[in-house]
């Protein structure tokens, strides 16, 4: 089953067989672990995979640059300091390598992904430490707004993982549910 945004170009997928169906089957691709950051003015396929963690997909697509980022908690406290471990710093250092690229600030478009109810499942505590996930979510949202980002979609507080892709180019996204029939 295919559920497409497509003026937003955010793809939700279950089942099927991946990226073959749906992009290119030479380009370059970049797998992110937790705390990296991926920037390209080339069009790159960057893929990761989430559950309480969270990427912000950031983009110009006017000149085709864009990146991703892949955070485990919403700030520096409960990062451990290591930059790109948490939202606000994973953020950040994605756009300014987007700048470094020559991407222009007033052009970035943002997609939200992941935070997911991976630690607690079945219950969504609202006050819970342990609730990372929507702890995630705010963060980047928060730090969107700060530097006046727009977000243009998201798929965020699933109560399963998920497999992103995003060709950095276009922005486009798409996104796999993970443990669902």
């Amino acid at each position: 089953m295919t559920v497409t945004a497509s003026a937003r170009r955010l793809v939700v997928v279950r089942g099927g067989r991946g990226r073959e169906e749906r992009w290119e089957r030479n380009l370059p691709t970049v797998f992110l672990c937790a705390g990296q950051i991926f920037g390209s003015a080339h069009p790159t396929l960057a893929l990761t995979v989430l559950g309480s963690c969270v990427s912000t997909c950031i983009f110009d697509p006017i000149r085709g640059i864009g990146g991703m980022n892949h955070f485990v908690m919403p700030n520096q406290a409960s990062g451990g300091g290591q930059v790109g471990h948490d939202g606000d710093s994973a953020i950040r250092e994605l756009v300014k390598a987007l700048l470094s690229l020559g991407a222009d600030r007033r052009s970035l478009r943002a997609k939200v992904l992941g935070g997911g109810n991976v630690l607690l499942p079945g219950e969504r505590q609202a006050n819970s430490a342990l609730d990372i996930g929507r702890r995630n979510v705010e963060e980047a949202f928060r730090v969107l707004a700060t530097l006046r980002i727009p977000v243009e979609a998201e798929c965020v507080g699933r109560s399963c993982g998920l497999e992103i892709e995003m060709l950095t180019s276009t922005g486009e996204v798409q996104v796999r549910r993970l443990g669902t029939r």
